[in-house]
């Protein structure tokens, strides 16, 4: 009786103290938990390989986030539409977006090497806006470019800060 005594003082004395102790224990082990969601931003990795573009003399095609989710939920992306749409300047892209899609973990950003015909667009907010308020990438792959209507999609965007 007397050592239980003893114990609920212990506690009753140094209870903010155990306390702090079991927080921070518990803060501990959350963080290593999530320790897996890393941020990144591509912004600087894709301006770079714009003006690489623009260094060489090539033309980007950019599409605006209507326009992108306009393509991609409508289901109305035609080969020969967004085949008119890209520019030489748009496969410098493809670098900044393969480590995107390393970094991001999606499931559905397969290589383009084997998803056919493959077009990368940079986008950004609003017609009119330039490159420098980039916010992501598009892509669209037609397995068979003789078949106009059969496409995949994928929109990531560049940043997750």
């Amino acid at each position: 009786m007397d050592g239980n005594a003893r114990d609920g003082t212990f506690f009753a004395k140094h209870r903010s103290v155990v306390i702090l102790i079991i927080a921070l224990l518990g803060l501990y082990a959350a963080a290593n938990a999530v320790h897996y969601v890393r941020s990144y931003d591509y912004t600087d990795d894709a301006l770079a390989a714009h003006g690489a573009a623009r260094d060489n003399g090539e033309d980007v095609g950019i599409l605006t986030q209507s326009r992108s989710e306009s393509l991609i939920d409508s289901q109305s992306a035609i080969h020969s539409t967004i085949e008119g749409l890209a520019k030489p300047g748009n496969a410098r892209f493809a670098p900044v977006f393969d480590q995107l899609i390393k970094e991001s973990g999606t499931a559905a950003g397969e290589p383009a090497s084997g998803l056919g015909e493959c077009f990368l667009f940079p986008v950004v907010p609003q017609k009119g806006d330039s490159i420098d308020s980039i916010v992501g990438f598009t892509r669209f792959c037609f397995e068979d470019p003789r078949d106009n209507e059969k496409y995949s999609a994928i929109s990531l965007a560049i940043s997750n800060r």
